[in-house]
């Protein structure tokens, strides 16, 4: 059984590491479009959903706004779900025998929540070196949001499954 196990956390590590690998061919790539700066968080965000909630007076502004909050908001959030999964599943606490209820200490949610963190601001770190990507404190915030869900995703899976 310890066999299994270890190997199933290596694959899940291995996975883990592919998905990061992933995320950052996504992010460190160069665009043709002009790199910018936005260190207030939502300040982008704030207006479009002004918009939509009767703000714009031109359909077009109002398509626009949704796109631009759909693939923004939900993107970010998206591309980090996986991470978030395979590093939960790779970093998942073991049940120790006789061990009973709780064995999801805040340790572990705390320990996913933070390598979301830092995996998502290294690249907006990096991105400040490319003349064509966009340094975003959303995208950390949003990042992060969805390490913790794909995370919430393997903890609600294992009470499934028990």
């Amino acid at each position: 059984m310890k066999r299994r196990g270890a190997w199933l956390r290596g694959l899940a590590w291995a996975a883990t590491l592919l998905v990061a690998l992933w995320i950052l061919s996504l992010t460190l790539v160069e665009r043709e479009q002009p790199g910018s700066i936005n260190l207030t968080p939502f300040s982008r965000k704030l207006p479009a959903l002004a918009c939509l909630r009767g703000g714009c007076e031109l359909p077009d502004e109002r398509n626009a706004a949704a796109i631009f909050l759909l693939v923004d908001v939900l993107g970010n959030i998206a591309v980090f779900v996986p991470f978030g999964m395979a590093l939960a599943a790779a970093t998942f606490p073991r049940r120790r025998r006789g061990q009973r209820g709780r064995h999801f200490g805040g340790r572990w949610w705390g320990r996913v929540l933070l390598a979301g963190f830092l995996f998502s601001l290294s690249i907006e770190v990096a991105q400040l070196s490319l003349k064509s990507r966009a340094t975003d404190i959303d995208d950390i915030i949003l990042n992060t949001l969805g390490a913790v869900i794909g995370a919430a995703f393997v903890r609600l899976f294992s009470v499934l499954l028990r």
